[in-house]
C-alpha cells in the first residue's frame, strides 16, 4: 500500500504533507530528523493519513494537497479537530513547498547581504579602474613630452635653445606639458586627475632633456585614491614604468 500521510508538530504549529509505502518507518525518520525539511519542527504526530494500492495515485494526491488550495482547505475542515492546538488551526502550513516566514525572512536577509557585498566589490573594482585610468593617462603625458624632447621639437615662442620638456604639477590635481626654453612656453594645459585621485607632494614636475643637454634625473610619482596607490617611475636612462 501507499499513504499520503499529515504530520503536525507537537512544539510548533507547523503541518507537514508526504507519501510513503511506510507509514510507521517514515513516522520514525521524521522524528529521528532524518529530513532536513522536517528536523528543526520534531518531533511530529500522525494526525492523518489515506491508503492507495497504485503509488501514482498516492503521488497525484500528495501533489494536490501541496499545490492546491482547494484541496487543502476542503480537507482541513474534515480533519479541523485533530488540527486544533488549544489556540485554534496553525497559522503556518509545511507541506514541503514554500517557506515559513521566518525562513524567508532569513533569506531575504542572506540574498540582501550577499548582494551588498557584491556591490561593494562591484564599487571597488570601479574606483580601482578611475584610478588606473588616471595613471595611464598621465604615463601617456609623460612619453608626450618625453616624444617632443627627442625630437627636440621646439615651440616658435622659444627664446632660447630648447633644453626639453616638462609635465608640471600646478597643484596636487592639476598639471600641463611644458617646453624649457630660456622661458616656459605652454604646450599642452589643463591636465587634470579624476575626482578622488591627488599625487603626493613631491616632485611637482619631471623634466625630460633633449639629448645634447643630458639625461633626466631617476623620479617617482605617486598617484593615491579611493585607499589604492599607483607608482610611476622615469628612470635616469628614461624609462617610464
Amino acid at each position: 500500500m501507499y499513504y499520503v500521510y499529515i504530520l503536525k508538530s507537537i512544539n510548533y504549529n507547523e503541518i507537514y504533507t508526504g507519501s510513503t509505502n511506510d507509514l510507521k518507518r517514515r513516522l520514525v525518520e521524521h522524528n529521528n530528523g532524518n529530513e532536513i525539511s522536517t528536523k528543526r519542527y520534531k518531533p511530529w504526530r500522525l494526525i492523518y493519513y489515506e491508503a492507495f494500492s497504485s503509488e501514482k495515485d498516492a503521488r497525484e494526491r500528495e501533489m494536490k494537497l501541496k499545490y492546491h488550495g482547494n484541496a487543502t482547505r476542503e480537507l482541513k475542515k474534515r480533519i479541523k479537530h485533530s488540527l486544533e492546538n488549544g489556540a485554534g488551526l496553525p497559522r503556518t502550513v509545511k507541506n514541503g513547498a514554500g517557506f515559513t516566514l521566518i525562513e524567508l525572512l532569513i533569506t531575504i536577509t542572506i540574498i540582501t547581504l550577499l548582494f551588498s557585498i557584491g556591490m561593494a566589490q562591484y564599487n571597488k573594482f570601479n574606483r580601482r579602474q578611475i584610478l588606473v585610468k588616471a595613471k595611464d593617462e598621465l604615463v601617456s603625458n609623460l612619453r608626450l613630452a618625453q616624444g617632443k624632447s627627442l625630437a627636440a621639437e621646439k615651440p616658435t615662442t622659444c627664446t632660447a635653445t630648447l633644453a626639453g620638456h616638462k609635465v608640471k604639477f600646478t597643484d596636487n590635481s592639476h598639471y600641463k606639458i611644458v617646453a624649457v626654453c630660456g622661458n616656459e612656453v605652454d604646450v599642452k594645459t589643463d591636465l587634470s586627475l579624476p575626482t578622488g585621485v591627488t599625487k603626493q607632494s613631491v616632485p611637482s614636475e619631471i623634466f625630460f632633456r633633449v639629448l645634447s643637454q643630458g639625461s633626466p634625473t631617476d623620479s617617482t610619482l605617486t598617484l593615491q585614491g579611493f585607499g589604492e596607490t599607483e607608482i610611476i617611475t622615469v628612470t635616469t636612462s628614461g624609462e617610464i614604468k
